[in-house]
């Protein structure tokens, strides 16, 4: 019979198999997810995310937020994945984006007290943190008014 403590007892063994084959292996990096299971089986998720050259494991967060950078959405520009900016929590960098979520925009504290710790924040927030000025109503209505005048 399959329960929580036979699973916790699976995990624990698959862990730091997966952990050496991560070592070994600089293209994909493997993690092991959610499972679900009744009294007979169990099915584990197992995520494979790709490596850069640099090192850096492309999560599914990272890799969405380079997508709405590439599309221009929020006013975010190339240079804002780099970028870092002065939050309450200490000097940050974005590393993610969650389209689901209220508070979609993912940043990682890179000093002080919070190193390393990530937190989240709205669309309005991290145009804020960037410095970047979103378009009001006001100065869009100005740009359909100085088209119409031009044509």
């Amino acid at each position: 019979m399959i329960n929580k403590d036979t699973l916790n007892m699976i995990r624990n063994q698959i862990d730091p198999l997966l952990a050496e084959l991560n070592k070994v292996n600089k293209q994909f990096n493997l993690k092991l997810g959610n499972c679900t299971y009744n009294a007979d089986t169990a099915t584990f998720k197992m995520e494979v995310r790709s490596v850069e050259e640099g090192g850096e494991i492309v999560t599914k967060d990272l890799a969405d937020l380079r997508s709405i950078v590439r599309h221009g959405f929020d006013g975010l520009k190339e240079e804002h994945l780099t970028k870092e900016f002065k939050t309450p929590k200490g000097t940050s960098r974005l590393c993610g984006y969650r389209g689901r979520a209220n508070k979609s925009f993912v940043f990682e504290v890179l000093d002080g007290v919070n190193k390393g710790k990530k937190f989240v924040t709205d669309t309005k927030g991290i145009q804020f943190y960037l410095g970047i000025e979103a378009p009001s109503i006001l100065k869009v209505t100005e740009w359909k008014k100085e088209a119409v005048c031009q044509s």
